[in-house]
C-alpha cells in the first residue's frame, strides 16, 4: 500500500481576490487545503498537511481514507515516510481487528510500547515498525524514486 494522495494546486487568486501564491487541496480529506508562495512550497506544505491529517486520524482512532485514483489536474503527493510507516501498522491492526494488547503480545512487548509506536511524536525506530508489521503478517519493502 502506498499512502499517496491526489492534490490539486491552483493559483490562490482563484480562492480570494488579491491573494498571491498557490492553494493545494486534498480531495480525499474533504478538500483539506494549504497555501504556499511557490509550487514547490505548496507541494511541501501539502505533504506536511497529510502528516497532520493522518496523525489526527490515528490519535482519534478513525478510518483513514484510502487514496483514490488521480483526477485530471491533480498531482500525487506521498505522505511523509515516518507517518506512512506508522499508518501502515495502524491500518494493518484495524484491518485484522487486532488490539494494541494483542499486537504487544505478538511482539513480546509491553502494550505501552505499541502505544508509543502509534504516537508520531515518539520517534519510533523503523526496526520496531518492521517488527510490528511482521507480527501482523505484513512484509515491508522500500521503494526509492527520484525526488
Amino acid at each position: 500500500m502506498r499512502l499517496a494522495y491526489g492534490v490539486r494546486i491552483r493559483p490562490a487568486s482563484e480562492w480570494a481576490e488579491g491573494e498571491t501564491g498557490f492553494v493545494a487541496t486534498i480531495r480525499d480529506f474533504d478538500g483539506a487545503a494549504t497555501q504556499g508562495e511557490t509550487i514547490e512550497e505548496v507541494t511541501a506544505r501539502a505533504a506536511d498537511l497529510l502528516y497532520t491529517l493522518i496523525e489526527d486520524i490515528i490519535e482519534r482512532g478513525m478510518d483513514l481514507p484510502a487514496p483514490t485514483a488521480l483526477e485530471e489536474g491533480e498531482i500525487l503527493v506521498d505522505a511523509p515516510f515516518d507517518i506512512a510507516a506508522i499508518a501502515s501498522v495502524y491500518l494493518s491492526m484495524r484491518a485484522q481487528r487486532i488490539s494494541k494488547v494483542e499486537l504487544a503480545r505478538r511482539m513480546g512487548k509491553d502494550e505501552k510500547e505499541v502505544r508509543r509506536l502509534l504516537d508520531p511524536s515518539h520517534g519510533t525506530r523503523i526496526s520496531t515498525v518492521r517488527a510490528a508489521l511482521e507480527a501482523l503478517g505484513q512484509r515491508v519493502s522500500l521503494d526509492l524514486a527520484p525526488a
